[in-house]
């Protein structure tokens, strides 16, 4: 046996990638069984920690929902029930219903994938197009003016423990209702004129709303809404399904509030146009 074609084949392997660099040996080793390779094989990856436990039902009447990261797939699911149903009776009208399901709106939405960038924009353009003959003409800004995108994010409900933290009219409760958020430094796009157009909408499927708007000493948080608004030029309104334990590893959301979530974006998707006209035409 040659020591010199060990050693050899010993810098091939640790300068190959160099990764072995930058982790621990035995966790590349883990990895590396796991996807069925060598550890040198591995030329660099993103590893995310996840609750691995399953959602599941809970409380004395199996009311709430606990599971992790409902902030937001629980609005991502929805969306997407929500359109599938309302896809198998698809209204004779020329609106187009969409959704889109965006990474990084927890770290200020500017990438390739975000909503602060120019994906949206890139594949409005397209679709239209697709319409149009492949072209992009002055009907494309006036498709948008016309048209409205919910951003749908998780809310806070109000906690028994730091009831202090939200004002006394704006206390959004599970089982209440959907939250229609405001605020006046645009940290939130909801106005009266979208909000009057969700209000018929909720009302027409018979779904509870409620307002919110934080408190004017406390910082506010924001969603993908001004981002939209900002840079597709669309109206946007902001609404969520409140929730309990926001970004802790469990989070816990109430049962009702799914199905109204479910039910205003069915009535979104079928009923929009028809609303909007009737409330703008006014």
């Amino acid at each position: 046996m040659d020591p010199s074609s060990d050693e050899e084949e010993k810098i091939v392997k640790e300068s190959r990638y160099s990764i072995e660099k930058k982790h621990l040996k035995s966790f590349l080793d883990l990895m590396a069984g796991e996807i069925d390779t060598k550890a040198e094989n591995i030329v660099d990856f993103e590893l995310s920690m996840v609750d691995t436990n399953k959602s599941c039902l809970m409380g004395l009447h199996k009311e709430f929902i606990s599971s992790g990261r409902l902030d937001n797939m629980l609005s991502s699911l929805v969306a997407t029930h929500s359109l599938l149903d309302v896809s198998k009776d698809i209204p004779d009208d020329n609106s187009v219903n969409m959704i889109y399901l965006f990474d990084h709106e927890e770290v200020g939405s500017k990438s390739d994938q975000g909503a602060d960038g120019v994906l949206v924009k890139d594949s409005l353009e397209r679709i239209y197009a697709s319409f149009n003959e492949g072209m992009i003409d002055v009907g494309y800004k006036s498709a948008l003016r016309h048209s409205l995108c919910i951003s749908a994010d998780m809310a806070h409900a109000i906690h028994p423990n730091y009831a202090d933290k939200h004002q006394a009219q704006h206390t959004p409760m599970m089982h209440k209702g959907i939250v229609l958020k405001t605020n006046c430094n645009q940290r939130y796009m909801t106005d009266s004129v979208n909000s009057a157009i969700i209000r018929e909408l909720a009302n027409r499927a018979d779904v509870p709303l409620q307002d919110f708007m934080i408190k004017q000493d406390l910082p506010c948080g924001s969603t993908i809404g001004p981002a939209l608004a900002s840079t597709v030029g669309m109206k946007v309104i902001d609404i969520g399904a409140p929730q309990l334990s926001m970004h802790s590893c469990r989070e816990i959301c109430g049962t009702t509030d799914t199905l109204y979530y479910h039910n205003l974006f069915c009535e979104f998707f079928r009923n929009f146009q028809d609303v909007a006209g009737s409330i703008l035409d006014h």
